[in-house]
């Protein structure tokens, strides 16, 4: 395998470079920084395995149950912050951490790792990445997987994924039972993974969270039809591509040695076949990946000599006048945008209400079950109506504690399906307002583009450029493009729902109030709550009535805080769509003036420009043929 893997390996790179010296040649700094990444990707020695999902599906608790132990942070929320490169060592186990404040790292060991991963109570862990050293048998031979933080999460800790996902050979894409695979994800995968990996480096595991497993034949079928609609071939992903396990059964099962629990929770299943991929396909996964981000930038350089050549064989009067003639509608295009950002600036103000509204009306709501909640609680301490308050502390906590986690899981579960769903509406109502307008806006380009270029400028699909236009301007968080959300609507045509629902409503209301309670220590307030002749019933209810008292007091000023953070990140999709429409127009302003110029500086200028663009073009063309070899070349060493 390796005898035919490193030449082919040698004749991507070397394809790599002649494409990027195509692209400065013909000016596409875009291009050139995607070249750049694969350059990166084909010459590292190593091949690495992204594990990615959105927090609280047990992505993490794979990784344990892989592991075999409770290496990583694992409960319900986001749990880790940092990312955890897992390298094969054949010793004893241990970790080094490495600090984002450029200090030196430092070795810790494994039982102390868990506590330095996990996402820090109202702060930043101080932690860049951490790599564990584990006797895995997966990570031989230069393979590294990757723990990475949840989807979803926190804007920091999603571009740190982003760049893992830029240098990935392979992904493992974790969702749960319940809404797996949802809208966003797809989108994710189709955007950012299957154009980054191939799809048949792509694993999907949904991870079985629940006792009832009636539904997993249901749930796998509509996943494996929702993977063909964005699949590049239209086709489901291979059988072996796809895969239920229930990963805390696993780990479970390992801890306690109990075997046939092991094998029914699908892990080892899963495990087996990577193994073999790893060993198998690793070679041509890494290079078919990179083979195909080359082509397509091949074909968008294609587009652009063939858009700069058409000007340059005008004759300068004609272009001259093309130009002039077009202005008039360039300053249309100009009002169109203006229309549309201020369209899309009167929608903000009304998001940002009602789903302030909604989120105060929800937490409302959850505080008025406080006390019923407390009621419920079976706490192991006994409640003691004659002790004095100190010594009830056990009690008090175990009670407060029972409320929290319900707190916390009804938060969540409401989050994921309530808030995301009630703001990915409002969104696709706005994308419909304005998607006719966009519509106009790009067809004008193209048709001022292809005037000003002549007849021999290349077709372009508006529909595509639309949704690539609202597509750009939806990523809004990360410049990247990371698209977490997890919906229950389809929005028509896709663009901006994804990231603006991946703000969290609940970031804010925390430093939490219940959290503060915790804080203090529960013998300064249980005396004021309780009354000697209580019993143990009565006094939880009276614990469920002052967290709810304490909670409502802090719900406006957290909602207030989240109000000022939306409102923001919504005048951010204004800002976005301004660039991204601004952009189109002087795109077709400073090519044809730099043409112009170019033409008025004499024959000799102009010639060499169009010659350097017909050397480029020759170039491609070059590089296409060796392409198709070089594919040939990959699809043989998958079938060795």
């Amino acid at each position: 395998m390796d005898s035919i893997f490193r030449p082919a390996q040698r004749y991507l790179a070397d394809l790599l470079n002649r494409l990027r010296d195509v692209a400065g040649a013909v000016q596409d700094p875009s291009v050139a920084d995607i070249i750049d990444t694969q350059q990166e990707r084909v010459a590292r020695h190593s091949f690495k395995v992204l594990v990615m999902g959105q927090f609280d599906t047990g992505k993490t608790t794979l990784m344990n149950a892989l592991l075999g132990a409770s290496v990583f942070p694992s409960y319900m929320g986001e749990t880790t912050a940092v990312p955890c490169e897992i390298k094969y060592t054949d010793e004893q186990p241990f970790a080094v951490l490495y600090p984002s404040d450029g200090s030196p790292s430092f070795t810790v060991s494994i039982d102390m790792l868990s506590d330095r991963l996990v996402v820090p109570v109202g702060g930043k862990n101080p932690n860049r990445k951490a790599v564990l050293y584990w006797p895995l048998d997966l990570c031989q031979d230069g393979v590294e997987i990757v723990d990475s933080p949840g989807l979803d999460a926190a804007e920091h800790r999603d571009e740190i994924l982003i760049e893992y996902l830029h240098n990935a050979d392979a992904i493992v894409f974790v969702t749960r039972e319940s809404g797996a695979l949802g809208l966003g994800q797809m989108s994710f995968l189709k955007r950012h993974v299957f154009t980054q990996v191939h799809a048949d480096s792509t694993f999907c595991v949904i991870n079985w969270m629940t006792s009832d497993d009636s539904g997993r034949d249901r749930v796998m079928t509509s996943v494996r039809h929702r993977l063909a609609t964005i699949s590049e071939d239209g086709q489901p992903p291979r059988a072996d591509r796809l895969f239920v396990v229930n990963a805390k059964r696993a780990l479970d099962a390992q801890l306690t040695e109990n075997a046939y629990d092991l094998e029914i929770s699908g892990v080892p299943e899963f495990k087996d076949v990577l193994q073999n991929f790893l060993i198998r396909d690793r070679g041509s996964s890494k290079l078919r990946s990179s083979a195909h981000v080359l082509g397509d930038c091949m074909q968008k350089l294609k587009e652009d000599i063939e858009v700069q050549r058409s000007m340059y064989e005008r004759k300068l009067t004609s272009l001259i006048d093309s130009y002039e003639a077009e202005k008039p509608r360039i300053r249309e295009l100009e009002k169109l945008r203006e229309k549309i950002v201020n369209d899309v600036e009167r929608h903000i103000d009304g998001i940002a209400s009602s789903a302030t509204e909604e989120v105060h009306r929800f937490l409302q709501d959850l505080a008025r079950q406080f006390p019923s909640w407390a009621a419920s609680s079976q706490p192991v301490a006994r409640f003691n109506p004659r002790a004095s308050g100190d010594e009830n502390d056990i009690f008090v906590q175990e009670v407060v504690e029972s409320v929290w986690a319900r707190y916390q899981e009804a938060e969540l579960e409401w989050e994921r399906m309530g808030y995301r769903t009630l703001l990915a509406q409002q969104l696709v109502e706005l994308e419909k307002s304005i998607r006719s307008d966009v519509q106009d806006f790009m067809a004008g380009v193209y048709d001022v583009r292809r005037s000003i270029g002549g007849s021999d400028a290349p077709e372009l699909d508006i529909q595509e450029a639309v949704s690539r236009v609202l597509t750009d301007v939806g990523d809004l968080q990360i410049r990247a493009g990371l698209d977490t959300s997890s919906l229950l609507v389809e929005p028509p045509g896709g663009g901006l729902v994804p990231n603006l629902v991946r703000l969290s409503p609940f970031a804010f209301i925390f430093v939490h109030p219940i959290v503060s309670t915790l804080a203090v220590p529960v013998a300064n307030w249980v005396a004021g709550i309780l009354e000697r002749s209580d019993a143990g019933e009565k006094a939880k209810i009276k614990i469920g009535e002052a967290l709810r008292e304490t909670f409502e007091e802090g719900i406006s000023a957290g909602v207030g805080e989240f109000r000022s953070q939306l409102t923001p990140a919504l005048r951010e999709l204004y800002s976005n769509l301004d660039d991204r429409l601004s952009s189109e127009v002087k795109t077709i302003t400073s090519q044809v003036e730099t043409v112009i110029r170019s033409m008025r500086a004499g024959t000799g200028e102009m010639s060499r420009n169009l010659a350097a663009l017909n050397l480029s073009a020759q170039e491609i063309r070059l590089i296409s043929e060796s392409y198709r070899e070089l594919v040939e070349e990959i699809d043989q060493m998958a079938s060795n």
